[in-house]
Formats: structure tokens, sequence, C-alpha cells
């Protein structure tokens, strides 16, 4: 509009200067200035039936903090001088150009070129990358002039970062175990919890594994490492509930009105996700080095996940990253958790969350007589916790009692 208004303004000055100061000169001025546009709209018309654009993504699982590119491809039937490209994207809070970006360009005069974008991504799970419009500018800015095409919608798995457990983890010291093996007698000693059974199945040593688990005796023997197999029942792990859900925040957010306050909630939402993903894993990690088997649900995933050394945590990780916040529910995962709960478990809920749904985990320790835990993002919860030992994590990531 602004263009269009400038074109005009220019229309009255040259037609004044023709009437007032030189006739010739000032018609030929406006009549240039007239055909102007119409040469630049048949450019830019041609252009958009010869030119054929396409969006892809060179990865679509990246680490998070990493730049994701996306490739644009240029393709037209023969060389010819091109006006501005504009395309229009929507953009996840995954990335930091959240929520829109709109790409300008002037393809190099050629029938194939290309065209990069970077995107930095900021927070872990699924992020959603769609082009929601491809527009030709003429050159005075005047006409625009919309493609129809294909549009675009990528989906980009961003796999969190983990976040090493300090020493001062507070669920760790309530829930760990101290396991030691008498190589001699092939007995598990376990102070977290008795119910494990011996094992005589061995494999080899792998630089994840805890130090505890080494069979000495076998090592010696074979001259190779070996990792003794000791199976615990259900009761001996720690039982992991990662909620990826926050139904009313989301909801709040999307029935915002102002663009500015949605970006605001939103970022709000996906750094704390970040920050309890990232440590919850850490904390597995943790678990695991120090000879604790967890097993861990998840919002979205089908089956269970067993975390008992570094490299189940980084496939949990990957396995977390392709879930979206936005579109999941926690009404199945429950109740698919409660199968493997008895009164012997302790099951550890974790939420970043403001409103946890910790009613339903109520409900279900009650019903199986397992005990309860809950990990939180921050210390800022809109819920009462009283009588259930909370967990959260400060600003230097070290587990606190809540």
């Amino acid at each position: 509009m602004k263009n269009l208004v400038s074109y005009l303004i220019s229309i009255i000055i040259s037609v004044l200067y023709m009437y007032f100061l030189d006739e010739e000169s000032g018609l030929v001025i406006t009549a240039i200035l007239i055909t102007a546009p119409l040469i630049s709209f048949a450019i830019t018309f041609l252009n958009l039936k010869i030119t054929e654009i396409s969006a892809r993504t060179s990865t679509d699982v990246i680490s998070c903090g990493e730049s994701l590119e996306l490739i644009v491809d240029i393709k037209r039937k023969f060389p010819i001088i091109s006006p501005i490209i504009i395309i229009d994207f929507e953009i996840s809070a995954n990335f930091a150009q959240f929520p829109t970006f709109a790409l300008k360009f002037s393809p190099q005069m050629k029938s194939k070129s290309q065209k990069l974008l970077r995107l930095d991504s900021k927070y872990p799970t699924s992020g959603k990358i769609s082009v929601k419009a491809i527009r030709f500018s003429d050159f005075l800015g005047i006409f625009a002039l919309k493609a129809k095409s294909e549009l675009a919608e990528f989906d980009v798995a961003v796999v969190p970062q983990i976040v090493p457990s300090t020493n001062e983890n507070a669920l760790f010291s309530s829930l760990s175990a101290n396991l030691s093996y008498d190589d001699e007698q092939e007995i598990t000693t376990n102070a977290y919890s008795m119910h494990t059974t011996p094992g005589y199945e061995h494999r080899e040593y792998v630089e994840s594994d805890p130090l505890k688990r080494i069979n000495w005796k076998l090592s010696s023997k074979l001259g190779k490492l070996m990792i003794r197999l000791d199976d615990a029942v259900c009761a001996s792990k720690p039982i992991f509930i990662i909620d990826l859900t926050a139904k009313d925040e989301i909801s709040a957010i999307k029935s915002t009105e102002f663009a500015e306050q949605k970006i605001i909630l939103s970022q709000s939402l996906y750094s704390r996700a970040n920050k309890l993903i990232g440590n919850v894993l850490g904390t597995l990690s943790y678990f695991a080095a120090n000879g604790i088997e967890c097993k861990v649900y998840c919002t979205g995933l089908k089956d269970p996940v067993i975390c008992s050394n570094s490299v189940d945590v980084s496939v949990l990780a990957v396995a977390i990253a392709q879930q979206s916040i936005d579109s999941l529910t926690n009404a199945r995962e429950l109740e698919s958790a409660v199968e493997g709960i008895d009164n012997d478990s302790n099951l550890v809920y974790c939420s970043f969350s403001r409103n946890p749904n910790i009613l339903r985990l109520l409900q279900v320790c009650k019903a199986t007589g397992a005990n309860a835990s809950i990990l939180l993002a921050t210390k800022e919860s809109n819920v009462d916790f009283s009588g259930i030992p909370t967990y959260y994590y400060d600003s230097n990531n070290a587990l606190r009692p809540y």
C-alpha cells in the first residue's frame, strides 16, 4: 500500500511538471511512469507461470541448539530476470524464529537455483515448519501475485540435551540403591530393594555400564570385562512417567487474542518442557550409572523404555524428540503404567505444566498401594502437593525438595 501511494504521488508530480514546467520532457516522464508498472507486472506474471518452487529440510532429526537447514529449490522453464519472491513460513515454538518468518529473495537468472535458510532450534520435542504462502512481488512492490502450488509442511524431531545430574539429587538420595556383587557366592545385594533374583547370564562390558555390575572373577578368566545380568522384578525398578502434556496451558495459549502474549506463553511453556526433559534424562542417567535400572513411560510412546545405561537414555531422548507437546493427551499413559505397579513400586511422575494432573496419579497409587513422588520443572505451580514427596529443578539444575 505504501508503495502504491508513493507511485501515485510520483505520477501527480510528473503531471504537474508537464503542465507547469516542461511539457515535452514531462510527457515522456509521465509515460514511463505509467508503462513501468505494466512491464513490471508482465514480468512478474510470466515468472509466476514458469517458476516451480519447492522446499525441503536437510534432515528431520537435529539436536537441540543446532541449526536446521531449510532448502528452497527454484526451477524455471527458461532463464529470466526475476522479481522478488516471498515465502511465508509458520514455525513452532521449538525454533528461535517462532511464530512466523518471511523469506524474501530475488533468484539468480538461471533455470535452476537454490536459497538456503537456517532455523535455530531452541527447545526439544517435535517441531513443525509450514509454508503458508508463496508470493511473487513485482519490482516496484505494487503487485503481489500468489502462487498456486502445494504448500509443504515438515516435522522435525529436536532431540533434547541431557543435563548431567548433580551429586545433590534429592530423589536419588531417597530411592537410590547401592548395588554390590559377591563374585564367589553369586549373590546380589540390593540396598534399595530386596526383590531381586541373582542371574547367571553375562555380556561384555560397554562404556556406559556401571562398574558395580562387573563380574571381576569371570572377567579375569576370560580376559575381558563381563557384566552380570541380574534380573530384577518390577518392584526393584523405579517407574518414571514423563508427562509431555499441558492441556490447560495450551488451551489458554490458543484462546489468547494477543499475538505477543501467545509468544510469551508459548516460550515459557516450551522452556519449562526443555528444562524438565533434559534434567529428567540426566537423573535417569545418574540412576543407571549407579546401578539402578528404571522403567520409563512417556506420553505418546506405546511401550515403556527400560533405562539401564546411557545408551538407553539416549534412545529415550530420541523417542521424546518425536512427540509433539501441542497434540498429546495423557489419558492412556497412567492406565498403561498400572500394569507394572504394585505395592512395592516407586512411581515418579514428571511434569513441566503448572497444572499437573496428579489426581489420577493419586487414584492409581491408592488402587495399587504404590509410592508416589513428583518431579517438576520449576517451583512455580498451581497445585497443592501436600502429603506427596515433590521435587523441582532449581536454577542450577539441582533437584530440590518442593
